[in-house]
């Protein structure tokens, strides 16, 4: 890694690394207009994953992995990389390999399991 691409690196997070420094809470990057909100996003993913439940027990089980295989993989990808982006994952623990954050990771993931199995029971219980 050159020199220019550390430059590169540093200028990309200069509000989180100065606003630690100073003992500041990070201000929040605006977004873009048009452009949807966060929680919008990971709620979509949940309940997307939550209806791939209902669609798994009910479609034969090669034509659910044909429609669903890579909208479940994009939504997990999704879902992964924002709750352990830079931003939280530094907050969880500061090394890249961290037991805490597998930790946190394996409780996410039971919790978010524990969501999309109880959304699609639901549905099957309506």
């Amino acid at each position: 890694m050159g020199l220019s691409e550390l430059e590169g690196i540093r200028a990309r997070r200069p509000v989180w690394s100065e606003a630690a420094e100073r003992g500041e809470q990070p201000t929040e990057t605006p977004q873009p207009n048009g452009s949807v909100p966060d929680w919008i996003k990971i709620a979509f993913c949940v309940l997307f994953l939550a209806f791939s439940v209902v669609a798994w027990a009910s479609l034969p089980k090669a034509l659910y992995y044909i429609l669903f295989f890579i909208p479940n993989y994009i939504c997990g990808e999704y879902l992964g990389g924002t709750f352990f982006s830079e931003s939280l994952g530094e907050s969880i623990s500061e090394k890249d390999f961290s037991f805490k954050r597998i930790f946190v990771g394996v409780l996410l993931t039971l919790f978010l399991l524990a969501i999309i199995y109880g959304l699609g029971a639901l549905v099957f219980w309506l």
